[in-house]
């Protein structure tokens, strides 16, 4: 039953991913304030993907990772792609924002927990390395040289990671740094077999330069205003 029913899925996943966390961490408030901060992001994506008719959408929690949204659809023109893309992370960072700002006026510890895990988690995800959201908006904005932009993120992610595990002596952060290596060996091996094939399969479209203007204005202050928000509440 839980098979054929896609919402049955996405409860028994939800169920595992809180299990999980509860196990390792008891902590039922920060664990319900993250679960609340991933529904909102990944209900964004949802909710775009509907508005653009994509079929058979599916919502999934993934213990220590996250939650995703897949669907499927024949041809989505970039621009709607990119609209799905950044409809994840906005809404969570002006919520986060928001929070912020009223933790200024009333220091309440929860408003605090919610500017950051808002802020935090929506700020990593436009991070541009794949499979990111901000990876993914890399790859439609610039397909032609993501590779490169996309490696060029890593190499700087991996000095700063490796920067902090020293200072802090936090070697768990090493995990991050496998991680990022694991990422710039498939991006080298794997993706250019995969673009390829992509290329078969799908027309090419390309968005217009007032589009890329757009988009590209908006990752960047979808990114600096949450930033001097999370500086004030730090």
């Amino acid at each position: 039953m839980i098979r054929s029913n896609p919402w049955l899925r996405t409860l028994f996943s939800l169920a595992l991913y809180v299990s999980v966390y509860y196990i390792l961490f008891r902590d039922l408030r920060s664990i319900g304030l993250l679960v609340l901060v991933i529904v909102v992001h990944e209900l964004g994506h949802y909710l775009a993907m509907r508005a653009f008719g994509y079929r058979n959408l599916e919502m999934m929690f993934v213990p220590m990772l996250g939650a995703y949204v897949s669907g499927q659809h024949e041809s989505v023109e970039p621009a709607k792609r990119l609209i799905v893309l950044f409809a994840g992370p906005i809404p969570g960072l002006v919520l986060g924002t928001m929070f912020g700002m009223l933790y200024s006026y009333q220091h309440h510890y929860i408003l605090y927990l919610l500017a950051l895990m808002f802020i935090m988690l929506n700020l990593f995800n436009l991070i541009p390395i794949a499979p990111m959201d901000g990876g993914q908006i890399l790859n439609i904005l610039f397909p032609g040289i993501q590779r490169s932009l996309q490696t060029i993120f890593i190499l700087l992610a991996t000095a700063v990671i490796t920067y902090m595990m020293v200072f802090y002596k936090s070697y768990i952060l090493a995990l991050l740094i496998l991680l990022l290596a694991s990422r710039l060996f498939r991006l080298w091996q794997r993706q250019p077999m995969q673009e390829q094939e992509h290329k078969k399969t799908e027309p090419l479209s390309a968005l217009s330069r007032n589009e890329k203007i757009m988009f590209i204005t908006l990752w960047v202050v979808a990114i600096i205003i949450p930033l001097q928000t999370l500086y004030r509440v730090i």
